[in-house]
């Protein structure tokens, strides 16, 4: 073997390297972000859910917003 064909094979093994490195960085930050978007769509149906972030109602009651029906 020539010192081209193994610098060739060597070269063609590390850019094999990159690419399963590359693809498993970015499948993990699909994988957080995708966790991430869960939380935060489960955190704004439980505000939702207890009307918390809605606004006051006539008297002042905090919580009494326009989703305090779905508790």
């Amino acid at each position: 073997m020539t010192n081209r064909f193994l610098l060739h094979k060597q070269l063609r093994d590390s850019v094999s390297v990159y690419r399963l490195v590359n693809f498993t960085v970015k499948t993990d930050a699909c994988v957080h972000a995708a966790g991430r978007t869960a939380y935060a769509v489960h955190e704004l149906y439980m505000a939702l859910r207890t009307g918390l972030p809605g606004p006051t109602d006539s008297l002042g009651h905090f919580g009494q917003g326009p989703f305090r029906w779905m508790s």
